[in-house]
């Protein structure tokens, strides 16, 4: 065994002058070290300079140590004839001066000086990965699959020709068919393989190399906030906080039942609310006993729901209460809605409708609720936190509830009524007096087709049309107003969405789903049944912020 030279130790302290006391073990004269090669650790499995040493190996050469794993061993060893002569001592046995001291010189004195190959010496005399700047074992010494050497292209290559690396360091690109791997010293710092996990679909996934990844192919791909991997918004995405998940993620996402929150599973919730006072106020799930009740008939079903969110700047709680008693006692009177809470709203109420035909809101519904409500104080519109949402029947597209799945004829309606408020969202942003990504995103335009059929939203229930609800498609786009001639506005606007697109025929060549063959049908043929609107649509300023409107 090839062995370091003696070291020249300052004078021992031998035990024999230590008058009364005879040495009990055996005086080792020498520690030394030795290379035998490049080969597996025997502690760590890793391909590295193998090193012996005299207090462990003694003549072993089958079980070299890396420099790292050698360094452990040696502190092991250490602390073990430590223990041991501390047990001596406690006994009232001799410490045994001598080997003590020899024993630290050579574990900590000697060994952190010992050479060892570093990284970029192996790159530079390319005798090992280039990806991991490790050894390749020598001929067929290395049994293990993971270690092989196969030959891989790296990322950002200026030329073609492939290298070896360790298989474990190479990836296979499910686009390009080609081995890769990321060069040692890279600065794709936040890879640790050359290829990222994509979703290419619902049911089919792959491995993309960074390269493809930034290609046309790939263009609008993202990463998911949750695990890291890459999918297009058009399958998975929903909305969550500041960033977006995919499909896998999405099923770790929680709504609180008492509150609405959305949660990560892991970070659990708590509501950051107090819960309301008023006897009139119901919780956010809150559906009435027996059912919803149904007002007015329409020869397709075309049924129609609102929310407004509405709040009061300054009131004591009593104050509130008595507002939100009396709002509910007229509202519930002849079962035409109730209050909810809602997690948005810091010091208000939800006004929830039951479904009513149009002709029964403009004829039936108490709307001096609102009024009175305005009156006393609330606000909708000046606010940063209110909006209205249209809830309009599935039955109103042909929808029949007790088939599983949505009929072609059902989902073409559909698809042309959604169509027709994404493709102009311009338009029905001036409409609806507010542009608003983070409740009512429109992110979904282009891709309507697959959230028509299967319902995927880039941002969840948070978009223009939510489609998530079971019986209902949900209009988001509306800036909360208290006044009721824009509320009424709102409404026609939604029932006229769904006339017009019912037997509307769309194609390249003709395409009635334009803002001004809209305009056109409204107001020449229909300005008497939506005569709010076409009032609107007249008055409206050329952009949002043009518009103001006194509460």
């Amino acid at each position: 065994m090839p062995t370091h030279d003696t070291h020249n130790y300052p004078p021992p302290i031998f035990a024999e002058e230590v008058e009364g006391h005879t040495p009990r073990l055996e005086i080792e004269n020498h520690y030394g070290y030795g290379v035998i090669g490049i080969g597996l650790c025997s502690i760590c499995s890793e391909v590295r300079t193998l090193y012996v040493h005299s207090l462990i190996n003694t003549h072993d050469e089958s079980n070299g140590l890396c420099h790292g794993c050698m360094s452990s061993r040696l502190g092991q060893f250490a602390l073990e004839r430590q223990r041991q002569l501390e047990t001596m001592n406690v006994s009232g046995e001799i410490i045994y001066y001598e080997f003590l001291y020899r024993l630290y010189c050579a574990v900590y004195s000697e060994w952190s000086d010992v050479p060892q190959h570093t990284r970029n010496e192996i790159l530079e005399h390319e005798q090992g990965c280039p990806a991991c700047a490790k050894f390749f074992l020598p001929g067929t010494q290395d049994t293990r699959t993971d270690y092989q050497p196969i030959e891989a292209h790296a990322l950002n290559e200026q030329e073609p020709k492939p290298r070896l690396v360790h298989r474990r360091c190479a990836s296979t690109c499910g686009n390009c068919r080609q081995a890769r791997y990321i060069p040692f010293g890279s600065n794709t710092w936040f890879l640790n393989r050359a290829t990222v996990h994509v979703q290419i679909s619902i049911s089919r996934a792959t491995e993309v190399c960074l390269d493809c990844l930034r290609g046309d192919d790939f263009v609008d791909y993202a990463r998911c906030s949750g695990c890291s991997n890459y999918a297009h918004p058009d399958h998975l995405w929903t909305r969550f906080g500041d960033g977006q998940y995919c499909g896998a993620c999405e099923q770790h996402i929680y709504e609180c039942d008492d509150c609405g929150t959305d949660y990560w599973e892991d970070d659990g919730h708590e509501c950051d609310y107090e819960e309301p006072t008023s006897r009139s106020i119901h919780q956010w799930d809150f559906k009435p006993r027996g059912g919803f009740t149904f007002h007015g008939s329409d020869p397709h079903n075309l049924y129609l729901g609102f929310e407004l969110e509405t709040e009061v700047a300054e009131a004591d709680s009593d104050m509130f209460n008595e507002y939100a008693d009396n709002t509910a006692d007229l509202l519930t009177r002849e079962s035409r809605g109730f209050l909810k809470y809602d997690g948005s709203l810091e010091h208000g109420f939800e006004i929830v409708t039951q479904p009513h035909t149009l002709e029964a809101y403009m004829s039936e519904f108490p709307f001096e609720v609102i009024d009175d409500l305005r009156r006393n104080g609330f606000r909708s519109w000046n606010t940063d936190t209110c909006g209205f949402h249209v809830h309009v029947s599935r039955t109103a597209f042909g929808w029949d509830h007790t088939q599983r799945k949505q009929s072609g004829k059902t989902e073409a309606h559909m698809l042309r009524f959604t169509k027709l408020i994404y493709d102009n969202r311009h338009h029905v942003r001036r409409l609806a007096g507010r542009s608003s990504s983070q409740w009512a995103s429109f992110d979904d335009a282009g891709r309507l087709t697959q959230k028509i059929k299967q319902g995927h939203q880039s941002n969840g229930r948070y978009s223009a049309v939510n489609v998530s609800n079971t019986h209902t498609l949900e209009v988001r786009v509306f800036r909360g107003s208290m006044r009721i001639e824009r509320i009424k506005s709102y409404l026609e606007f939604v029932h006229s969405a769904v006339e017009y697109t019912r037997e509307l025929s769309v194609s390249p060549n003709n395409n009635t789903l334009v803002w001004g063959r809209y305009r056109k049908w409204l107001h020449q043929d229909q300005a008497e049944k939506y005569p709010h609107l076409v009032s609107l649509l007249s008055n409206l300023p050329r952009s949002i912020r043009a518009e103001s409107e006194s509460e």
